[in-house]
């Protein structure tokens, strides 16, 4: 990995954050492209679940979206997650995605868990609006845990 890359991604053009929350977990998420905001998004949640990976167990996925809105999208993207890792016991980190007119499909590469500290029970459309703006995408997305 390209540490330049590395620094410059985590600086400002994309990435996430969390937002404290009274009961739930808040995250936000942005980026220049609407791909990286559902990536970030991912990575985000993957953060605040603390997820650990057992390093000889790899998985691959394919997942394929469809939705009304990037709204939607965003839930049942986030959503397949959550049921992989509850289902299958599977979680992932690298996401070769593409996003277009509120479709999403792509390949996630990952392996099965060694362990979360603690769960999300559903993506909730509470404050849920992904937004647009000359520097990109931006979402603010509540957990429900």
């Amino acid at each position: 990995m390209d540490l330049n890359r590395c620094i410059i991604f985590n600086v400002s053009l994309e990435g996430f954050r969390e937002h404290r929350h009274t009961a739930d977990w808040e995250l936000e998420a942005w980026a220049p492209e609407i791909t990286g905001l559902f990536i970030h998004a991912a990575y985000g949640m993957n953060k605040l679940i603390n997820l650990k990976l057992l390093p000889d167990k790899p998985v691959i996925c394919f997942l394929d979206v469809v939705a009304d809105d990037y709204e939607g999208l965003l839930v049942k993207f986030l959503g397949e997650l959550i049921y992989l890792l509850e289902s299958r016991k599977q979680g992932f980190t690298l996401f070769e995605l593409k996003v277009e007119n509120f479709h999403l499909s792509g390949k996630l590469q990952g392996a099965f868990i060694s362990s979360i500290d603690k769960e999300i029970k559903a993506v909730t459309w509470h404050k849920l609006r992904v937004s647009q703006n000359s520097k990109g995408y931006r979402v603010n997305i509540v957990f429900d845990v």
